[in-house]
């Protein structure tokens, strides 16, 4: 009976042994627009510069390579070897993530020394927005929220959906209009103002602003008077700050004007 305890205890003591030698390794990967790289691909490879024939727990036969796809949010879970068992000690994981239909793709390395590990922070900030051209036989996933949005001239990509319960509409002020976190709205500018700023948290270092004048002041504040301009008939945004504003001089300052303004991030 002795030696079967004994041959337990043994049998138990390497299990949470080799238990030791392996991480949790989780994450889930986004773009810097919160769109998920839904069921996109990733690769997993250890990654050795020193020439030296790595060894894991004295074992040259490991695992080295691993491929997953991960799930609907952009997440995956895995066991991998942790670095601090593996020789020489200078290793590292790389991970490789393409997002679904090959439009965006990354590569991030991370060393993985404890239990359980998430690397989410880590792939976020080597993520790329995903971005396709519109008509792509495959095209991404937009996260809860999000629109397919232009970027560029036939370059589409997620961005965030807008509601009218978040427009923005305080009516006839002076610079700047107080607009909260609102990504859209109309502003009325009094006459003879030349400069104009928005205050508003959703504008980032990459949005893009549009910005036109409107003559119909159905559901504007205070009923104003929104005057037509004169040619030129576009405003010029001269300005932007990422969670902060953005500024537009005025093409004409005769009169009240109302102008709509859309961020698209």
């Amino acid at each position: 009976m002795k030696r079967i305890l004994l041959t337990l205890a043994l049998l138990l003591g390497l299990a949470q042994l080799s238990s030791a030698q392996y991480s949790t390794v989780s994450g889930t990967v986004t773009d810097p627009n919160g769109t998920p790289y839904y069921s996109g691909n990733l690769t997993i490879s250890l990654s050795n510069s020193t020439g030296i024939q790595p060894t894991f727990g004295g074992n040259a036969d490991f695992q080295q390579v691993y491929q997953m796809q991960l799930d609907t949010t952009g997440s995956f879970s895995l066991t991998l070897p942790r670095n601090d068992q593996i020789a020489p000690s200078t290793t590292q994981w790389n991970f490789q993530v393409t997002a679904r239909g090959g439009f965006a793709g990354f590569n991030a390395s991370a060393t993985i020394n404890s239990g359980s590990q998430s690397i989410t922070a880590t792939l976020n900030a080597a993520a790329p927005r995903i971005s396709w051209t519109p008509g792509a036989p495959v095209s991404p996933y937009c996260a809860p929220g999000q629109l397919q949005v232009f970027i560029a001239s036939l370059l589409a990509a997620c961005g965030n959906g807008l509601s009218t319960g978040t427009n923005c509409n305080p009516g006839s002020s002076a610079s700047p209009a107080a607009c909260g976190s609102a990504a859209s709205g109309t502003v009325v500018i009094p006459t003879t103002t030349a400069t104009y700023t928005v205050n508003t948290t959703a504008v980032t270092t990459n949005s893009r602003i549009l910005i036109q004048n409107i003559t119909d002041n159905t559901g504007l504040t205070g009923a104003p008077t929104c005057t037509a301009i004169g040619t030129p008939f576009v405003a010029i945004q001269t300005a932007h700050v990422a969670a902060t504003s953005f500024t537009f001089t005025l093409p004409s300052t005769a009169g009240a004007t109302c102008w709509t303004y859309l961020v698209v991030n």
